[in-house]
Order: structure tokens, then C-alpha cells, then sequence
């Protein structure tokens, strides 16, 4: 569902939401940004997919828990963010894991103090403080940071 559309079903009232977002099969989870929702009540066990203008799949995200902070910012409790290509092949390009995590959704934005596991097609990247940058597809891990290189470009990656 692109940006604009759900824009359009959130300025609907919360019944007609609940019924759309269920008919979608989105889930609940959008519903963190309804303006009747109580702050303080986390949606449990959330899927949330993000489409970018061409409406190929950027990202899934994930969580045990969510929590509305405000209108941009969401909490969620076991994070994880499944990161594709964006275009018409959709393809897996990294898996990011971390208990704990604060999420700008519509600035393709994360960040968290706690553990981060990436891992993509010939890495896993560990570490904690980190940052995401989905606009620039980039993650930075200040802390406590472990590389594993593997697969077949490992030669490519080191220059032999």
C-alpha cells in the first residue's frame, strides 16, 4: 500500500481503518498512527511493509511490541527490519535484528543503544549504538562492532 493511500485510509474514522487495514491484510499495525489511538497502548506482534513511489517493496518491519510515541516515532520491542532491492526483483538484501529500537518510519530512519545484528547475502555485522539510514541504505554501529565476511566475493571484498 503506497504512502499516499494510507494517508487517505488514516483521515477515515478508526472503525472503517480497523475493517480496511483487516480487508488489506496489512494488519493492525497501522493503526499506531490513528489519531484515536491511545499512546500507551503497544500493538502486539506487528507486521508493517513499506513501498517506495514505484511501489516496489524498500522494507518490512517487524516487532513484538510497538509503541506510539508521537506521529512520526514508533518504539518497538524485537525489531526486525527486512530491508529489498526496491525494484521489480524484490530482492532480500539485509535482515537487521535488535531488541530494542526507535523507528522513524516515514524518514526511513532507526536507531537503538542496544544490540544490532545485520546480515546480508556475504556478511553478519554485530554490534551496539547504532544508527539506520534507509534513504542512503546504510547502517552505522558505534560500539562493540564484529564483522564476518563470507561467501564467494570474500576474494573481491579483499583484493586478492
Amino acid at each position: 500500500m503506497s504512502t499516499f493511500k494510507l494517508k487517505l485510509l488514516l483521515s477515515k474514522p478508526l472503525r472503517f481503518i480497523r475493517q480496511s487495514l483487516l480487508i488489506t491484510g496489512v494488519g493492525l499495525p497501522l493503526s499506531l498512527f490513528a489519531s484515536s489511538m491511545v499512546p500507551d497502548a503497544p500493538v502486539m506482534g506487528f507486521k508493517l511493509p513499506r513501498f517506495g513511489e514505484n511501489t516496489y517493496k524498500l522494507w518490512t518491519l517487524e516487532g513484538k511490541e510497538g509503541h506510539y510515541v508521537n506521529g512520526k516515532q514508533v518504539n518497538i520491542v524485537d525489531m526486525l527490519l527486512t530491508t529489498f532491492s526496491g525494484d521489480e526483483s524484490v530482492a532480500l538484501e539485509t535482515r537487521i535484528e535488535s531488541p530494542e529500537a526507535s523507528v522513524w518510519i516515514e524518514q526511513n530512519k532507526a536507531t537503538g543503544a542496544k544490540f544490532i545484528v545485520v546480515q546480508g547475502k556475504d556478511f553478519v555485522i554485530m554490534g551496539r549504538d547504532w544508527e539506520w539510514d534507509g534513504n542512503d541504505k546504510k547502517v552505522t554501529i558505534n560500539e562493540d562492532v564484529r564483522v564476518t565476511l563470507k561467501g564467494d566475493n570474500l576474494t573481491n571484498i579483499l583484493g586478492s
